[in-house]
């Protein structure tokens, strides 16, 4: 769930919880990746399936090591 209020705010739900460390982080990464990898993005970007291979493109260069580790273990290979 993504919730928009207070203005100025944007609040994700999307994890389950957790007290592992390196999936706290990999959970943080992945927000902070799709913020970025979004905000200067053409809307039809979003309508091609390419789109996964560009997000990870972008991961695997801005070095979000937490996220990457995390991707492998859910589906192999990154």
């Amino acid at each position: 769930a993504v919730n928009l209020m207070p203005p100025r705010t944007i609040e994700v739900r999307a994890f389950a919880a957790t007290l592992e460390p390196s999936r706290i982080l990999a959970n943080l990464e992945l927000t902070h990746a799709m913020a970025r990898f979004c905000y200067n993005q053409p809307v039809n970007i979003f309508l091609s399936s390419a789109t996964w291979r560009s997000f990870l493109g972008f991961v695997k260069q801005e070095k979000y090591s937490n996220l990457i580790r995390r991707i492998r273990e859910i589906s192999p290979p990154c």
